[in-house]
């Protein structure tokens, strides 16, 4: 039998050593880029659930509710007194939602000296309304006196509800909306008068021009 010499022995282990080491290194950051790219395929998985949410759910705020109404820039509601050209802060004070209730209630046929109607018709518009007719008057003075075209925002609940949010075949009494507001929302709607818009003012506007 030949004696095999004790260096030549520990030569050749050495590399065989060497391969496992290299093998069980290489195996272990093939691991590492595993997990890694199964990380990140899960946050990125998370992420797409969290916006299909956020959109199925929210989508509808990039979409508001307007009735198109001619309003009449009443002179002796906005400035009865004619003092605007000294004193501008009547403009910014004015009864500007008695335009808007107006023009609305001319829309619908409704007399405005029939005090319970008027008394329903109350809250269909938004509040948002004052600010957009004080806006208009306020950039150009001029328009006191006529008749312009505006579309005005509904009320909250009415925009949900023309947008199918509020369910309208549950009774009344379990409902935001009462059956005379639906009424007028298919009537408006009916003749093209109430409809949806893109909301320019969704990154503009502070959440208080919506305060309902």
């Amino acid at each position: 039998m030949t004696d095999i010499p004790l260096d030549t022995m520990v030569r050749t282990a050495a590399p065989a050593r060497r391969d496992i080491g290299l093998k069980a290194r290489y195996a272990a950051e093939r691991r590492f880029r595993i997990y890694g790219a199964l990380a990140i395929s899960v946050g990125l998985a998370f992420l797409a659930i969290m916006l299909i949410t956020i959109v199925s759910k929210g989508y509808t705020a990039f979409w508001q509710t307007t009735v198109s109404l001619p309003i009449n820039f009443d002179e002796k509601v906005i400035d009865p007194s004619n003092k605007r050209a000294t004193d501008p802060e009547v403009l910014i004070k004015a009864n500007y939602p008695k335009l808007a209730d107006r023009a609305l209630m001319a829309k619908l046929g409704i007399d405005p000296s029939n005090k319970p109607m008027a008394l329903k018709l109350k809250g269909f518009l938004s509040e948002g309304a004052r600010v957009q007719l004080r806006d208009i008057v306020v950039a150009d003075p001029s328009v006191i006196g006529t008749t312009r075209n505006v579309d005005i925002l509904v009320a909250a609940n009415l925009d949900s509800a023309f947008k199918g949010q509020i369910d309208l075949n549950v009774e009344e009494a379990r409902r935001k909306v009462s059956d005379q507001q639906v009424a007028w929302m298919n009537q408006l709607k009916a003749d093209g008068t109430m409809a949806e818009h893109f909301n320019k003012g969704l990154f503009s506007y502070g959440a208080s021009s919506r305060p309902e």
